[in-house]
């Protein structure tokens, strides 16, 4: 019993690392001439509850992301350039919000091909994106607001903050 459990939790983390090791290729950068900054109130609601604020600055090559907890403290910083996605700063790796800003890019302008896409499926009020036949997010819009559920099943809700 002991070794099969060990097996197991083994093969749990082989699957996990493997699934998270390797963000999707950008497809397609969004793309503008102008320099603009956005701020976003980011909650977690699943599987814990914890309320962020989101900074976007667009420019012409590259989007800078900054998601601070209420204090201040960065939970992480990327680059989005035409080559992907880079760490920005010392703030640790955080591959699940590579997922979560790729997510609300998708959410800002869903003409976007950000990834190549395998699909993209309506359901419900949900739109459901697909990269290689695995869902990588579902989104539903209401009004300024994104409610997001990653591939993890963590659960967002993404709300502008005018300035």
């Amino acid at each position: 019993m002991h070794k099969k459990f060990k097996m197991l939790f083994l093969l749990g983390i082989t699957c996990a690392l493997a699934a998270c090791s390797s963000f999707p290729e950008i497809k397609q950068f969004p793309t503008t001439n102008e320099q603009a900054k956005h701020m976003y109130k980011v909650q977690q609601q699943e599987p814990k509850q914890q309320t962020s604020l989101l900074v976007i600055q667009s420019g012409a090559d590259q989007w800078r992301w900054i998601l601070t907890d209420p204090l201040g403290a960065p939970l992480a910083r990327m680059l989005l350039t035409p080559q992907g996605w880079k760490a920005d700063g010392f703030a640790p790796p955080n591959e699940q919000a590579k997922y979560l800003f790729a997510a609300i890019t998708t959410y800002l302008d869903p003409s976007l091909s950000l990834l190549n896409y395998s699909e993209i499926k309506d359901d419900q009020g949900w739109k459901n994106y697909f990269v290689d036949n695995r869902l990588v997010w579902k989104i539903q819009v209401k009004q300024n607001q994104a409610q997001i559920i990653l591939f993890d099943n963590s659960q967002w809700l993404v709300t502008y903050l005018p300035q």
